[in-house]
């Protein structure tokens, strides 16, 4: 199967027509050289920091949640102009919402899924809208190091106009430093797979658990997964996922499911840091983007507010 590919350079910016494109059509697109190697570096230098003396325990790694409104210094990426200018080039000026989502992680292991709430009680959308042109949510994915054949993204294209998760054909998405991957939330996707041992370590932390599937690993349970890496000369493995989609009630409503969901897997109220967004609302304001639950989904006149 061909790779969706595009790339971008100083000479030769992205198609934004043709991302949309393969957005409708297969779920996802890969973007070339998206960001120079200096803001990425910027970002790994973020994001391992904050790791390293915070996040929450899960999935034998770490991982910071609502990390938009607790990681202050992640503003420049979602501000970034090649961001900005992208998800503009796909929605338009005025019609582009930032959803608050974004998600940090290190050294974490995964299993395929959706991102568009079907394992979250009360899920994120209403309505059919597997079956719907206009949702149109869209999750980029920054990997802070190149990818390898058994890390990275995994995808099933195509699959985010139904509800199974697995049933077609899946590829590997070989990123490298500086690239992005944007998807569809609907689309069937993995990031790295447990092996046997990590697979022994999940086991084991839901023992410890008690059972409960979303519980926090223990601090020896990373510890030990941690030791596991070093053993088998793994380098730190970290990523940035954040959310843009079209202003509509698609986007709205999974804005709002997914910062409740966020807040319940910290333990936090989420109206209580809807201040810690609100420099990043302003500046995204500057450049034609709306920010869900300041300037865009509270009620329809606010869409007007940009300039």
């Amino acid at each position: 199967m061909t790779l969706n590919e595009v790339h971008w350079s100083d000479e030769t910016p992205a198609d934004f027509s043709r991302i949309a494109d393969m957005l409708r059509t297969d779920g996802y697109a890969l973007v070339r050289g998206m960001i120079d190697e200096a803001d990425m570096l910027r970002l790994r230098g973020i994001v391992g920091d904050h790791l390293d003396g915070g996040g929450a325990r899960y999935s034998l790694g770490k991982t910071q949640p609502n990390a938009a409104a607790h990681v202050p210094s992640l503003d420049f990426i979602f501000r970034h102009p090649r961001v900005v200018a992208l998800f503009r080039g796909i929605f338009g000026n005025g019609s582009t919402v930032f959803t608050r989502h974004c998600d940090i992680h290190k050294n974490m292991v995964s299993g395929w899924h959706k991102d568009s709430g079907e394992s979250v009680k009360g899920g994120y959308f209403k309505g059919d809208y597997f079956g719907a042109d206009d949702c149109q949510v869209y999750k980029i994915a920054l990997y802070l190091q190149d990818s390898t054949p058994q890390s990275g993204l995994t995808i099933e294209p195509r699959s985010h106009r139904t509800p199974r998760i697995r049933g077609g054909e899946a590829i590997q998405i070989p990123t490298r430093m500086g690239d992005a991957v944007i998807f569809d939330v609907r689309l069937s996707h993995t990031g790295q797979l447990p092996d046997k041992v990590e697979r022994g370590l999940k086991l084991f932390s839901r023992l410890l658990n008690k059972g409960r599937r979303n519980g926090e690993d223990t601090r020896f349970v990373t510890w030990l997964h941690d030791r596991y890496w070093r053993l088998l000369g793994r380098a730190d493995r970290m990523s940035v996922f954040f959310t843009f989609g079209r202003a509509n009630r698609f986007t709205y409503d999974f804005a709002a499911a997914n910062i409740d969901r966020q807040a319940r897997q910290i333990a936090e109220e989420s109206a209580n840091r809807i201040e810690d967004v609100r420099e990043i609302a302003l500046n995204l304001e500057s450049q034609g983007v709306l920010t869900y639950g300041i300037n865009a989904g509270n009620e329809e006149p606010a869409l007007e507010t940009v300039r």
